[in-house]
């Protein structure tokens, strides 16, 4: 069965066989997950009282979304404010992705206390959902995958890092778990390595530029690049010996019939003599 152009396998984590009933089941966990951290994220969420650094750099989507407005000072680097509007790079650990990504939020939510902190949780429902989809693809069981973020959703430590400061270290999280989940298709996909690749290192960097201190984990990374690659060369090997053998299994049988052929031709010429 194919899905997107690629050949389903149990093995391989970007596909998802079975029937439509079925692919739609998968989703149930996942959907258990949401609403479990909603419930948690919407508690006593108009409380007000923010920190400065909770909402920083979103406070600067206000310029963004709003042509008039009170004068508000940018902190961040030099040049680094396009047009007064637009940041770039808010300072030299982290960019201005939360502002980006926030965006599209703030519009839905507007730039309230409420709409802060709804913000937020749908980057935490992004830790989550990525989390999901790496651990559900990396040979847990669906429910096993969706317990372990049900749990984590539930932990106080989560759900406050997205009302505190902490939230923008903790999101770009995501990225990280969308770059393994992207690295570990490589050897299930081994014709399409370089775009896996590309893919995982894209998220990575991505995750980054959201907090300095995910460049820790790249030793890390390069030895999994390293691991699975080496994977995905093992398994296009094995492929391409099949491959060669199948070949040559079916040019005998060929070779086979032609003589067999040639066989009862010659017996029957021999008997019409």
């Amino acid at each position: 069965m194919k899905i997107a152009g690629v050949t389903s396998d149990a093995s391989n984590p970007t596909t998802i066989p079975g029937s439509r009933r079925s692919r739609l089941a998968r989703w149930i966990p996942l959907a258990i997950v949401v609403v479990v951290y909603l419930i948690v994220a919407t508690q006593q969420i108009t409380l007000p009282g923010i920190y400065m650094d909770a909402v920083n750099p979103d406070y600067l989507v206000v310029r963004l979304l709003h042509d008039r407005t009170e004068p508000i000072t940018a902190w961040l680097l030099p040049g680094n404010y396009l047009a007064e509007r637009a940041p770039v790079l808010i300072s030299l650990y982290h960019g201005s992705q939360q502002v980006w990504l926030g965006l599209p939020f703030f519009w839905l939510f507007g730039t309230t206390v409420t709409g802060l902190r709804l913000t937020h949780a749908m980057f935490a429902l992004g830790v989550l959902v990525a989390s999901y989809a790496l651990l559900a693809t990396s040979g847990m069981r669906r429910w096993q995958a969706a317990l372990a973020c049900v749990a984590l959703a539930i932990d106080p430590v989560f759900s406050y890092a997205f009302r505190t400061q902490s939230y923008i270290t903790l999101a770009p999280a995501a990225w990280l778990a969308l770059s393994l989940f992207a690295l570990q298709a490589v050897p299930a996909q081994p014709d399409r390595r370089f775009r896996w690749l590309a893919l995982s290192g894209a998220a990575y960097g991505f995750s980054v530029v959201g907090y300095f201190i995910y460049a820790f984990f790249l030793p890390a990374m390069v030895l999994a690049v390293v691991l699975w690659s080496a994977g995905a060369s093992a398994a296009r090997a094995t492929r391409s010996d099949t491959r060669s053998a199948s070949s040559s299994s079916v040019d005998f049988l060929r070779r086979g019939r032609t003589s067999s052929k040639r066989s009862k031709r010659s017996a029957r010429s021999a008997r019409n003599r």
